[in-house]
């Protein structure tokens, strides 16, 4: 009946929702929402019957090709499991990697053989047939002579080793064009072409040699030492232009993403360029390609290094950790010295002496424990050439051999890539105040420099250097490493600073803890307008015991502006009253109105007065135990002179960076 009034609109209204109603209690809400009149229901039941069919089929498809992939599994298993049960007994549940070590010592050595012996009788079948006109077959240079006569060499040595400078030139042949003979090449005929060290080869010097290979095997590292190019920037942008590898209309954002890839001259690499190429990237937060992990090199604090600025963390360090040495995996010492320019270089002598006398007082010690001169314990790395000299002038004026035969390799990172040693010396060259952004233009330069230590490496120079550079910088994480352990912290006697003696009416050197309390109970009482003290530890009763405090009240009581530098995270320590070190000595210094200033990763100890006393050492003034066990041997030079005011200057500057107001 309702059927019959189903075009009066009411009527037709409540048939609709009664479909949509049956709908719903069926499970097919979505399909009840989307009906638009009765009459549409029985398309919408037809199509959706039809798509549930399609999908049922397709389900079904999947499971029968997922059963049979099942079953061809079992069945590869069954077959693994038969073929290493017939090497030995003992694979019978072995995983891959146990059965690929058997195969090398048991296997694949014996089938070299054999395959050695069979290339070697081939060798003579074939020699046997050009020997009676051998003189002859030697003269020919056509590709029909050349290539048998390559395949001939293969049967007994199927590895050459050649350069890329000489390879090119043993793959030729002389071929006829016209009337007359040319030299050609064997394009495409080196089966595999292995190229080793590809990080260091530019892209034009290996692509004759890979013209003449079918396949190439790409070995090296992007994070090593890079190429060295001698084309300008703008010299390859007009090469790929000239020889329309880009339009002469390509934008400059497009010339810089093409100088910048892999495949320019100025600033690519044959790795590079393979990486570019692989498909494979089983890690994708790493370059594409196969990467070689385990490091047996370096103690594991050693390689941790390369292994956070480069690898993120996918290194496996094997050697393990530190042990039986005397000096630490990774350690420091602090050179205040002063940097100077020469031409596109830097310099810096107190470093280079430092490093020097240094090495002169461990060189017993060190060549007992190695067994070994000096020499071939230990190489020195800076960035810089003209320290290089320096650092050689400086060693061989202590009797190190730094020339000839078994002379001590000291040099730029690159005297030292694909080498190592017990120990690694780096010299930045760098002072305090300046920028040593260059150390981190890449990252090859610090990570060939630390992985090249077997079992020390340590840094001589500035540490400001590396406590002030970006987070992240290879700077900034080799720091986080030098200054995880105090242990880190060598000690050595300040060397002077030639620059500073040239200048000072006089200098003099402070030996131990009395002359440095007298020389500082002097300059609390006689400084006119200001006194600053870097301390990095400092501790109320130590200043308390030596009369620093009542001092240092006297002095600001007379018009002398004090301020006092120091390491929060050094002085970190809670007293018992739950007031940190670092407080403990603000207050104390505060109610007699000394400033104390944080400084984080402070290294420095210096001690200036007025505009004329400069003293720099390595004794810690508010803080050193004078007697007992703890009691160092510390030293420092003082240099006195209406000269100083620059170098005092130089000092407060670089503070008032790192301080905060």
């Amino acid at each position: 009946m309702l059927g019959f009034f189903s075009f009066i609109p009411s009527v037709a209204c409540k048939r609709l929702a009664a479909a949509r109603t049956v709908f719903r209690e069926a499970g097919f809400g979505d399909l009840g929402d989307q009906l638009s009149s009765v009459s549409a229901a029985g398309t919408s039941i037809r199509d959706r019957k039809s798509d549930a069919k399609t999908k049922a089929e397709i389900a079904s498809n999947s499971m029968n090709r997922a059963m049979s992939l099942i079953d061809e599994a079992k069945t590869a298993e069954e077959r693994y499991q038969s073929a290493v049960t017939a090497l030995s007994a003992d694979f019978a549940a072995s995983d891959l990697n146990g059965v690929d070590t058997f195969a090398d010592c048991h296997i694949r050595f014996p089938l070299f053989l054999l395959a050695t012996h069979y290339w070697e009788g081939r060798w003579l079948l074939e020699m046997e047939k050009v020997l009676p006109d051998i003189d002859k077959e030697q003269k020919r240079s056509g590709r029909k002579a050349v290539i048998p006569r390559w395949h001939r060499r293969m049967m007994l040595m199927p590895c050459a080793v050649a350069t890329f400078a000489t390879l090119p030139g043993k793959m030729t042949c002389r071929a006829k064009r016209g009337n007359t003979f040319v030299d050609d090449y064997l394009y495409d005929f080196i089966d595999l072409l292995i190229i080793d060290e590809a990080g260091q080869v530019l892209p034009e010097i290996a692509a004759p040699s890979l013209a003449l290979a079918k396949q190439a095997l790409v070995v090296g590292d992007t994070r090593q030492i890079e190429p060295i190019s001698n084309i300008a920037k703008p010299i390859d942008l007009g090469n790929l232009r000239k020889f329309g590898v880009i339009s002469g209309e390509t934008d400059k954002t497009s010339s810089i993403n093409i100088l910048s890839s892999s495949f320019s001259s100025h600033s690519g690499s044959v790795m590079a360029c393979a990486q570019n190429a692989c498909r494979y990237q089983p890690y994708p937060d790493l370059d594409r390609g196969l990467y070689l992990f385990e490091h047996r090199r370096c103690f594991d604090e050693i390689i941790e290094f390369s292994n956070v600025l480069c690898y993120r963390g996918h290194l496996q360090p094997k050697r393990g950790p530190a042990k039986d040495i005397d000096l630490p995996p990774m350690g420091y010492l602090h050179i205040d010295g002063a940097a100077h320019s020469a031409g596109g270089s830097r310099f810096n002598p107190t470093e280079a002496q430092t490093i020097a006398r240094w090495l002169a007082a461990h060189r017993e010690s060190l060549e007992n424990r190695y067994r070994q001169n000096l020499e071939s314990i230990l190489a020195i790395v800076t960035p810089f050439g003209k320290q290089a000299q320096e650092l050689r002038q400086a060693c061989g004026a202590v009797g190190i051999r730094v020339n000839g035969a078994g002379a001590m390799t000291i040099g730029t990172v690159h005297s030292l890539q694909g080498a190592e040693r017990p120990i690694v010396l780096f010299s930045p060259a760098y002072a305090k105040g300046m920028d040593g952004s260059f150390i981190d233009s890449s990252t090859s330069m610090l990570n060939v420099a630390v992985s090249r230590a077997k079992d020390n490496f340590l840094v001589f120079g500035d540490m400001d250097l590396f406590s002030r550079a970006p987070y992240g910088s290879p700077r900034k994480v080799l720091n986080e490493l030098l200054v995880a352990r105090p242990e880190n912290a060598l000690e050595f006697d300040v060397q002077p600073r030639e620059d500073l003696k040239k200048k000072a009416a006089e200098v003099k050197m402070l030996r131990d803890a009395d002359d440095h309390d007298v020389f500082l109970r002097d300059i609390l009482a006689s400084a006119q307008k200001t006194i600053e003290i870097v301390s990095p530890w400092t501790i109320k009763s130590t200043m308390e015991k030596n009369g620093f405090l009542s001092l240092m009240r006297d002095a600001a009581s007379r018009g002398v502006r004090i301020d006092v530098y120091a390491d929060p995270l050094l002085n970190d320590r809670i007293n018992d009253d739950g007031v940190s070190q670092y407080d403990e000595a603000e207050t104390a210094l505060s109610a007699i109105g000394v400033n104390l200033h944080p400084v984080s990763q402070l290294h420095s100890k210096i001690v200036t007065a007025d505009q004329d006393v400069f003293c720099i050492g390595s004794f810690n003034w508010l803080s050193a135990d004078r007697v007992g066990r703890y009691a160092r041997h510390e030293t420092s030079l003082v240099y006195s002179g209406d000269e100083m005011t620059s170098e005092i200057e130089r000092f407060r500057e670089n503070l008032g960076l790192r301080s905060p107001q």
